[in-house]
């Protein structure tokens, strides 16, 4: 790839900073993910060549560029919050059902399974959306069997055991 422009550069980083606010990665994040990866302390340091590999990477946890004029809004943290606390509610009621404490961790390895994005704060809406939707057929297949345990075992079906 030939040296870009001052232009092509400025592009390059405002693509990572969208690609950073779309993710919801915090700037401590975004720090150690380039200490971590360049040793550096901004991207402003960065090599062309570098810039790229940080947005292959951004890209491998979940970033969709989108063409110019098929800009999506960017999702912020805030909007992303109701999400996450439908999955909090659902990994508690997931608990409940099975009398046990279900960690965070379990949605991840959902994250993880469908999309390969490894934190729960850089997944899109619609990933998020997807864990939901697998916690969600999880907690109603729990239910089911519950009640029709309770069915076959004396008659006091629509008691839920939590």
């Amino acid at each position: 790839m030939a040296a870009p422009t001052s232009a092509a550069r400025r592009a390059m980083l405002a693509k990572i900073h969208i690609a950073l606010k779309d993710l919801g990665i915090p700037d401590e994040d975004y720090r150690a993910m380039l200490d971590g990866m360049f040793d550096v302390a901004s991207s402003a340091k960065l090599s062309p060549r570098q810039l790229d590999q940080l947005l292959d990477h951004l890209t491998k946890r979940g970033f969709v560029a989108s063409k110019k004029g098929d800009a999506k809004p960017s999702t912020s943290a805030r909007n992303r919050q109701p999400m996450l606390d439908k999955i909090a509610a659902l990994l508690t009621e997931l608990g409940q059902l099975e009398g046990r404490h279900i960690p965070w961790d379990y949605a991840v390895g959902i994250l993880k399974r469908q999309s390969s994005v490894m934190r729960l704060q850089w997944a899109t809406p619609k990933q998020l959306r997807a864990v939901i939707a697998a916690l969600d057929a999880r907690v109603g297949k729990l239910t089911r069997e519950a009640r029709d345990r309770a069915k076959a075992g004396g008659g006091h079906a629509e008691r839920m055991p939590f």
